[in-house]
């Protein structure tokens, strides 16, 4: 859900759950994964090619489907989007979480009309550490292609299908091999 204070400032909260795939069909299972809320503000409007520029702070939990929830991360995000033409768009987050984690994503939308659209998301997760020389190692990277439709002006639904590309030395294999979830947005204005 999302409240919007002002028109640049809008504090939201989610939760999120899912379906999860082993490799091979090893350890499946679904659930809620993550829940958080977010406070969020547009630091720079931009039009055109020129990005609107934002910052945003919050508080996530996060888990897998099926398992406790059991990581607690404070995030901070630098965030730009740009509407490159009436139906395409370019949104990426560079988000910092308070476990060391960096996380960058980047994400292509197609409106397909006012209503429905298509999109496509990849985002690469890096240690904000040094290990064996290398500064902010990479860690795993995602890849989810998806569809949404605004049911009305303050409602949407969307459904996301991914999988995971690549991991670093560090990550077990088996986890995350593909993923399906479903979500939902509710705008609230008063």
């Amino acid at each position: 859900a999302k409240y919007g204070l002002v028109n640049r400032i809008e504090i939201s909260g989610f939760v999120q759950g899912g379906y999860l795939s082993g490799k091979d069909g090893l350890r499946r299972s679904s659930g809620i994964s993550q829940f958080g809320a977010f406070a969020r503000a547009t630091v720079l409007e931009g039009s055109g090619l020129v990005p609107t520029l934002g910052l945003e702070i919050g508080y996530l939990e996060f888990g897998s489907p099926g398992n406790p929830i059991e990581n607690q991360s404070f995030r901070l995000a630098f965030m730009f989007q740009s509407q490159i033409t009436r139906s395409l768009s370019l949104v990426g987050n560079v988000v910092y979480l308070q476990n060391e984690l960096i996380q960058i994503t980047i994400n292509g939308g197609y409106a397909v009309d006012d209503r429905m659209g298509l999109f496509v998301e990849y985002w690469p997760i890096f240690q904000d550490a040094e290990v064996e020389g290398d500064r902010f190692p990479f860690l795993d990277s995602y890849l989810n292609m998806g569809a949404y439709w605004n049911i009305e002006d303050d409602f949407q639904i969307d459904a996301t299908a991914g999988f995971r590309m690549a991991s670093g030395e560090s990550i077990n294999d088996e986890l995350n091999a593909y993923y399906i979830q479903l979500g939902f947005t509710k705008r609230i204005r008063y």
